[in-house]
């Protein structure tokens, strides 16, 4: 994630939202909730294999996720 901000500071620009799309029944939806903050916004019946999420992370603070672990 830090090249990501440091990318978009470079051009002026600012990360201010994330949209994720998973399973419905993948576990990492846990994950993205912790590191990002994502919500489920929508669920899509039976869009490839099973049903899909669109997960939206809102007012991203970039320097948290650029000074989160593993990073």
């Amino acid at each position: 994630m830090p090249d990501v901000t440091i990318k978009l500071q470079k051009q002026g620009s600012v990360l201010q939202h994330i949209l994720v799309t998973t399973r419905a029944d993948n576990h990492a939806q846990r994950l993205y909730k912790e590191v990002l903050g994502a919500e489920v916004e929508a669920t899509l019946t039976n869009l490839y294999s099973a049903d899909e999420v669109i997960m939206v992370a809102r007012d991203v603070n970039t320097y948290h996720l650029s000074a989160s672990p593993g990073s």
